[in-house]
């Protein structure tokens, strides 16, 4: 949440947090301490509905139980704005793992269920395999995986499908996506040698500020510049050697994600 508050407002967008979880660590951490919230949030949505508020776009990623879909369902069909968005990062595993905690089956299963509301989703390999019912390392050595992954996962209901983490053999990685349209497309970017926690959050911040700034019909560039932005954040974090667990050095790279949104916005 600190990511997506910080690329909002570094893109001129208001982030009005609705908080589901306090975490005192990222998960990749040993022995997280972990506060949930689920019983609050109907409180905090009535809330919001009783005095009015409408968005121009809701952004949905850790959720640390499943009955939080159903609370961000309730804002949707009651503050959002004609034209709103609805972009969900199904934040479930990572590497051919499941996350530790009640991410099972039925959790993958009700979470398929909400990504079938959204305009966009934004599954890595791993969650796209959990949202489709497969083993989350179904997609290793399986070079049919993607292209497959993509039309399934269009059919739970959404607009669209952009898959994170995807490697093109050439030593690149990045993202493909694909729309209800017919759309399709990709972003790819040389591989760093090292692996940050935290980078899904960060693109999914990064595409949904783009495309609340250039509109949803604008996928194909708010994909481009959330591999940008990503890719430099890994590169200056590299280069600082500082510790990977710590995640990425995002706040310096800020201004440039300005830039990156200024000049489109100008075209």
């Amino acid at each position: 949440m600190t990511t997506a508050v910080s690329i909002c407002a570094a893109a001129g967008i208001q982030c009005c947090p609705l908080v589901g979880a306090v975490l005192s660590a990222h998960t990749a951490y040993p022995n997280v301490t972990i506060r949930d919230l689920t019983e609050d949030l109907p409180s905090c949505v009535a809330n919001w509905q009783a005095i009015g508020c409408q968005f121009d776009g809701f952004y949905s990623g850790y959720m640390s139980d499943i009955r939080q879909a159903e609370q961000m369902l309730a804002l949707y069909e009651t503050c959002a704005k004609p034209g709103s968005l609805l972009v969900v990062d199904p934040v479930m595993g990572d590497n051919g793992k499941a996350y530790a905690g009640a991410f099972g089956p039925e959790f993958a299963g009700k979470m398929a269920e909400y990504c079938g509301r959204a305009h966009v989703i934004t599954p890595n390999l791993t969650e796209a395999a959990m949202l489709l019912g497969q083993e989350p390392d179904v997609w290793r050595n399986n070079p049919d995986f993607i292209e497959s992954c993509l039309d399934r996962l269009l059919q739970l209901g959404c607009g669209a499908v952009v898959v994170t983490g995807v490697r093109d053999g050439a030593g690149n990685i990045g993202a493909v996506y694909q729309t209800r349209q017919g759309e399709k497309g990709s972003a790819f970017r040389p591989q760093v040698g090292a692996y940050f926690p935290g980078t899904g959050d960060l693109f999914t911040s990064v595409l949904t500020a783009a495309l609340l700034r250039g509109g949803l019909d604008q996928l194909n560039w708010a994909v481009s510049v959330a591999v940008d932005f990503v890719q430099s954040c890994i590169l200056q974090t590299h280069n600082a050697d500082t510790p990977p667990l710590e995640g990425v050095l995002l706040e310096e790279a800020l201004p440039s994600l300005w830039k990156m949104l200024k000049r489109k916005h100008k075209k």
